[in-house]
């Protein structure tokens, strides 16, 4: 994670905790819970979500599934991936639980060695910090609340962040902005929608030319792999029943 989403995911905890620190003082001091129908659609938000999760979780576990008897273990570079023959020109993660690299057989003759390198390190990146599992908390919170452009707006956006992420840790790793760039408008070229380079190409492509160069970093941080974006969901089920749990002790005392 770098520092301002990071920044911006814990403020909004923080405010989301101030919220629910009000709730049970009021509930405290009044005696009853204050907020059962806030409480009532929380619940039903967080349901809706989780349900959604769950069906995007499945489908990624039924594809990782059905793309293994294609596959087969070997070594790309240093990494160890699943290699899919048939030409197919792509390279992406798939698994919430247990994230494999997936790369098409027709990437190694389409990129050169520096490309396939840098497409390499940003899947690694991918794989190390989960990103199926983030990606999937941030699908499940478009389909139930994209319909609010400013909502739509933040979470596209973080989920072109996942890929900003990536591609930093490809630059901090040693590969440069213009092999990552050129392997990006190749792929993009040979199969304009792919699962390895999501969102937008040219504002991707257009950000990485721009990169003067970035110090050197190791393996993502451990908090990396911690699914924020699950975050707001738990805190509002955890918000909402704390309210209603102090709300009824203090009534029934």
């Amino acid at each position: 994670m770098t520092g301002p989403p990071l920044l911006r995911s814990l403020m909004g905890l923080a405010v989301l905790a101030a919220v629910a620190t009000s709730c049970i003082l009021a509930a405290v001091t009044i005696g009853d819970d204050l907020m059962p129908l806030p409480e009532l659609v929380a619940a039903l938000v967080v349901t809706a979500w989780g349900v959604l999760l769950v069906a995007d979780l499945w489908r990624g576990n039924r594809l990782s599934n059905g793309l293994r008897p294609l596959s087969a273990d070997a070594r790309v570079g240093l990494l160890r991936v699943r290699l899919i023959g048939g030409g197919q020109a792509d390279a992406f993660v798939i698994g919430a639980l247990q994230p494999t690299i997936f790369v098409g057989s027709g990437l190694l003759a389409l990129l050169d060695d520096e490309e396939l390198h840098a497409v390499l390190l940003h899947e690694e990146h991918h794989r190390d910090t989960r990103a199926p599992l983030r990606s999937a908390g941030i699908a499940a919170w478009i389909a139930l609340l994209g319909w609010l452009p400013p909502v739509s707006r933040l979470l596209v956006d973080r989920l072109a962040e996942l890929e900003r992420e990536a591609d930093r840790h490809a630059i901090g790793r040693g590969c440069s902005p213009a092999a990552l760039a050129s392997a990006l408008v190749k792929v993009h070229a040979a199969a304009p929608v792919t699962t390895a380079f999501s969102g937008s190409a040219e504002q991707r492509v257009s950000a990485l030319l721009g990169l003067a160069g970035l110090p050197s970093a190791a393996r993502p941080s451990r908090y990396a792999a911690v699914p924020y974006e699950w975050l707001l969901g738990i805190a509002m089920l955890v918000a909402g029943m704390g309210c209603h749990l102090v709300g009824l002790s203090a009534g029934i005392a």
